[in-house]
């Protein structure tokens, strides 16, 4: 399949009842409809540019679907052709309305490309290390001040309050000319990708844009939630805040001084005499998440403070969006939005509203701000007669950092499936590895927190972070009350063990220097081209150069593994349900859930690196499948 020639493509767009109700721009929501579809094509040289209205005033009447399925006819069967390639800004949100009536099925089938992801491609860097760089916005509106002037003016926010005539013409005008500037930008991102000799960043593009049908399922899908069990967690976590805020309150740490940064500095440092951690870019001294959690473990005061701050966001982030997004959502369920290659690394990332200001609706929730918790994962369920499977790369990124150094010891560990956590924490105690991990299955005393300093130091020391780095990080991510000598000592046991980590450090900044970017195994790259001279923007290149080709190959595994994965998730009544960390969530009917979790297993431990990418992998790269009714009750089926 040629996915890069223009005249092989059909520019699709749609146009939606949502420019007159906000609730109504979501596919999923029975009180949206399509307004108008346009399509562009590329024949005898020409951009030719059709669009279909649909009578607005059959929206509600029982032959819309009739209606629309005429007017649909001509577009699928092109859009089926083997050869044919359908483009869109975006794409996913479009395609999402063909599955709402009806269309799943040849969606599936058909192939996507999304011009937005293209240039995401084209112009990508870190964030975190490029600030000025940093791209607000990869809208069709931007992306046609950027390269098409002949067309200044543009405006794809144009909203239509009422379908008189005269806005029903003008949107019709705007659906027809968003489907033509698609073609155009899309084709020029394409072109870009290929000046700049980036072939295999484009297959990488390529990839992912196999996921763009799961997408738009998983947008008429949602995510169900035990609801009844989320409101009493959210009540036990409203009576444990209340216990602290009384608590604290008799401390003089009241709900108004908590949530003052400037009170909550002369409390802890001017009232309470606790050292300062460190200063913000303005001189204020620092009340963030990181110095809490430092102070926390030398005054009980500030550990309440902390617990109670989590609580605080556990309720308002996580409890309150989720039941929010449901009575929102007229059909139950928590729509959160996913977006593909959304970091710069390529993470998939989901959006949890839609609007701004008072017009600023919850649909959804960040998936990421999930505790790990089995008490919280409950509360995210498979529908009734479904249940929920989860397919999770195993010690993905440990096994990469493998593959990318040649560390011998860490290549022997991946080949013998040996648990490289347990193996870790054996080197820093008179265990050996057996040792090491009979007593952590039988449940020993102290082997938990040794495997857990085997896995922050296996997790974090890879990306180069010195012992105070590695000490906040055990305190702040995994509450482990280390001090800096055991920091210390954790840090020289990673390196003593893996001595072939530092060379690769070292291979991949010189690369990243002389080609001005960063690149994963699969071509995924990152622009690396600042000031190479200064000390601290020094310092971030080179992370960003040693750190992105694990976590960039982490996500072009997953895009991989999502491509392979579609036509199962086809089968048997299967729906993408979404994906975290290492982790890709499908839903099936029970009967037949466990049959899917096993045929999915086979697929993942069978990807297609040297086919795609070019590159056989030299240790295996496993994949567990669990089964169960909840994200919390998961239990592991298949080998």
């Amino acid at each position: 399949m040629n996915y890069t020639d223009p005249k092989k493509w059909i520019a699709f767009d749609v146009e939606t009842s949502g420019l007159l109700d906000e609730h109504a721009l979501q596919p999923w929501a029975e009180s949206s409809w399509l307004t108008s579809f346009a399509t562009a094509k590329v024949s005898a040289g020409v951009i030719k540019t059709s669009v279909f209205p649909l009578d607005s005033s059959a929206a509600k009447a029982e032959d819309f679907e009739k209606h629309l399925s005429l007017a649909l006819d001509e577009f699928i069967e092109d859009a089926l052709k083997p050869d044919t390639v359908v483009v869109g800004w975006n794409v996913a949100f479009d395609a999402a309305w063909l599955i709402k009536y009806g269309y799943r099925k040849e969606v599936m089938k058909i192939n996507w490309l999304d011009g937005m992801n293209l240039w995401k491609h084209c112009v990508r860097v870190p964030e975190s290390t490029l600030t000025k760089a940093k791209r607000k916005s990869f809208g069709l509106k931007a992306a046609v001040g950027e390269f098409l002037p002949e067309f200044a003016g543009y405006d794809d926010g144009v909203s239509f309050h009422d379908m008189d005539d005269e806005a029903i013409t003008a949107r019709l005008k705007y659906n027809k000319l968003d489907a033509g500037l698609t073609l155009r930008l899309t084709s020029k991102m394409m072109s870009r990708l290929k000046e700049n000799g980036a072939e295999r960043q484009l297959r990488s593009a390529l990839v992912e844009a196999k996921s763009i049908p799961l997408v738009a399922d998983q947008y008429i899908t949602g995510i169900a939630t035990d609801m009844e069990a989320l409101k009493t967690l959210g009540a036990d976590v409203d009576r444990q805040r209340q216990i602290l805020e009384d608590e604290l309150g008799a401390l003089g740490a009241l709900p108004a001084v908590l949530s003052s940064p400037s009170q909550l500095q002369e409390l802890l440092f001017d009232v309470w005499g606790l050292p300062v951690i460190k200063v913000t870019d303005k001189g204020n001294r620092s009340t963030d998440k990181s110095v809490l959690y430092e102070l926390s473990f030398v005054d009980e005061r500030v550990d309440k403070i902390k617990r109670y701050r989590e609580l605080k966001g556990l309720k308002v982030k996580f409890v309150d969006n989720i039941i929010a997004s449901c009575v929102y959502n007229d059909d139950g369920r928590s729509h959160p939005t996913a977006i593909i290659n959304s970091t710069y690394t390529g993470r998939m990332t989901y959006s949890s509203s839609i609007g701004k200001g008072k017009a600023k609706a919850q649909t959804g929730f960040a998936l990421h701000q999930m505790k790990r918790a089995a008490i919280y994962r409950r509360t995210i369920c498979a529908p009734e007669g479904y249940s929920l499977v989860e397919w999770d790369a195993a010690s993905q990124e440990y096994r990469w950092v493998a593959i990318e150094s040649n560390d011998a010891t860490m290549l022997s560990m991946c080949e013998l499936g040996a648990d490289p956590h347990s193996f870790m924490a054996s080197e820093m105690t008179d265990l050996t590895y057996e040792e090491m991990r009979e007593a952590y299955q039988s449940g020993a005393d102290g082997a938990y927190e040794q495997r857990m300093a085997g896995k922050v130091a296996n997790l974090s020391c890879q990306y180069r972070i010195g012992p105070k780095s590695l000490l906040s990080t055990a305190r702040v991510q995994y509450g482990l009350d280390w001090d800096i000598n055991k920091s210390t000592s954790v840090h020289a046991a990673y390196h003593n063990t893996y001595q072939g980590v530092k060379a690769y450090w070292n291979r991949k900044i010189r690369a990243a220097q002389e080609l001005g970017y960063a690149e994963t195994i699969a071509g995924r790259r990152v622009q690396l081209s600042g000031d190479w001279g200064g000390a601290d923007t020094k310092w971030r290149l080179e992370s960003t150069a040693i750190n992105f080709p694990i976590q960039g190959i982490a996500s072009d595994q997953k895009y991989l593994a999502l491509a392979a994965l579609k036509p199962l998730l086809t089968k048997y009544g299967g729906r993408f349900y979404f994906e975290l960390h290492d982790g890709i969530f499908a839903i099936w009917p029970t009967k037949v859930a466990e049959k899917a979790a096993i045929e999915g297993q086979k697929i993942l431990n069978n990807l297609p690196y040297a086919r795609i990418w070019g590159f056989h992998p030299p240790i295996p790269l496993p994949w567990d499948a669990m089964i169960g009714p909840n994200w919390g009750d998961l239990e592991g089926v298949g080998q």
